[in-house]
Parts: C-alpha cells; structure tokens; sequence
C-alpha cells in the first residue's frame, strides 16, 4: 500500500512529557537478555554445538530523541521541573504514518548543543519499565516557521556565552532496571544514581572559565566545579588557533548539595 501522507522536514512530531518537540531522529529499542550455558564435551561427539537457553529473560525499554530547539522546548524541558533527578514522563513518537508511545520513562542523558551558524539543539536518552505500544491514530500537529512565537527556534546568537563559538553541555543520570522474581519478564522500577553535568567549549581567544551558558530564555549555571580537559587546535594557515575545554559540576560539601541551577 502506497504511503502518501509522509511530509519532508517536521512532517513527523514527538512529543516529551506532553510537550511538542521539532523532531530530527527518533528510536524505540526493547531487547530480551537471555541466559545461556555453554555445554562441556570431552570429547566433542557433535558436528555443530552452541549454547543452550537456560531461563526465560528480561526485557528492557530504551529510546532516544533528536530535536531542533524551539522556544516552546527551552521553556518546557530547561526548567527545575523537567530537569530534575528520577523524574518520569511519557514519550510519543511518530513519523507521519505510524505513532508510537512509551510510557514511565527516566532520562539517562540529555544535551543542549549550539554553534555559530547552525541550529540550537537537544537530543534525550531515555530507559522505561514498560513497552512502547503503537498508536491507532496518525499526527494531527504540524509545524511552520511561521507559526505562533512559540514554535519559532531559537538562533544561535541567543546562546552560549561572550567569546563562545561552540558548546555541548551534557546531563546524564546513571540508571540501573530493577527485576524481581516475578512473572513480568520487564524492569519492576528503574533506581536513579548520581548526576554528572559538563559543560564542552570552544572558544577562540584562549581557555575562558564559563559557569554559565545561555540557552534562549534559560540559563544553566554551574554553581561548584572544575576545568578537567585543555586543548588547543590550529589547523593550518588559512586557519586560526582555537581553545577548547571541558568544565565538569560537582558537589562541594556532600553528594546532594546544590551544583547547579537554572535561571
């Protein structure tokens, strides 16, 4: 059957937590860990042998989004709400012909990405204790450039900080499914460990100490931490010499003080 309803660029959506995102990529994963043994023979009395299954499995859920930033997305996933430790959301997903939607999700890694001359955006890692499901209904939402305010994405010059010309900044939260002795072969819950925020910098003038990068309306400051990589790159005549470092939060008294904030 001919597929006539897929539309290039923002054809597709998605959406985090309730809330619409330009989508670039997108991927559901789920996939059966199985025990196996490996027999022992001496000596071999088969002409082809392989291990053998011992037990039924677990499942596991994961997924991961790609998404230009738009002015909608800084005011709903940059915030103290969504960027908070063990929080839970649903994701939908669908590209102009199938939809799909997982539901109890945590993020284990989110980013924020932007350079001169090109586009601001995000991307989300995410694992689940339940399965994706497909929707019985297609896309309704699309989007324009020149929609309400809201849609519109946010130029790189309203981010980063002075001296900037590129930076990645990277939250991840170590997850680890839970199983139990149950007949559910998926996670029970998922456990939430420690955080790690980095900030990633190239500027041109030297190794310039930023705790702070704008993101459109928002801003992420890291309020305790430390250089922990340099480099410098030149590369060639018809180029000029530039800095790059990594700048990693931590907590400064105990491992849940404050290490950074939003404003």
């Amino acid at each position: 059957m001919a597929i006539n309803n897929i539309e290039l660029g923002y054809g597709g959506n998605a959406t985090i937590d309730g809330h619409y995102v330009l989508i670039t990529s997108g991927s559901l994963s789920k996939s059966l860990n199985i025990p196996f043994v490996n027999p022992y023979d001496a000596p071999a009395t088969e002409d082809d042998r392989t291990k053998v299954k011992m037990g039924d499995g677990v499942y596991s859920y994961s997924g991961s989004l790609g998404f230009d930033m738009s002015v909608s997305a800084v005011e709903n996933l940059i915030n103290s709400n969504f960027l908070v430790r063990n929080n839970e959301f649903t994701v939908a997903l669908n590209d102009g012909h199938k939809g799909y939607t997982i539901n109890n999700c945590k993020f284990d890694n989110v980013t924020f990405t932007s350079s001169v001359g090109a586009l601001f955006t995000g991307s989300i890692g995410f694992q689940s204790i339940d399965d994706f499901t497909e929707n019985a209904v297609g896309p309704e939402k699309k989007y324009l450039f020149d929609d309400a305010p809201e849609n519109q994405l946010v130029k790189y010059w309203h981010t980063g900080a002075s001296g900037v010309e590129s930076f990645t900044i990277t939250i991840s939260q170590s997850l680890s499914p839970v199983y139990l002795n149950v007949v559910d072969q998926g996670p029970q819950y998922i456990r939430a460990g420690l955080w790690d925020l980095t900030f990633e910098v190239s500027a041109w003038d030297s190794w310039l100490e930023h705790t702070s990068l704008k993101l459109g309306r928002r801003t992420i400051n890291i309020l305790t931490g430390e250089h922990t990589a340099w480099n410098y790159n030149y590369g060639g005549q018809n180029e000029t010499g530039s800095h790059s470092y990594t700048y990693t939060a931590y907590a400064a008294n105990n491992s849940d003080s404050k290490f950074f904030s939003i404003t």
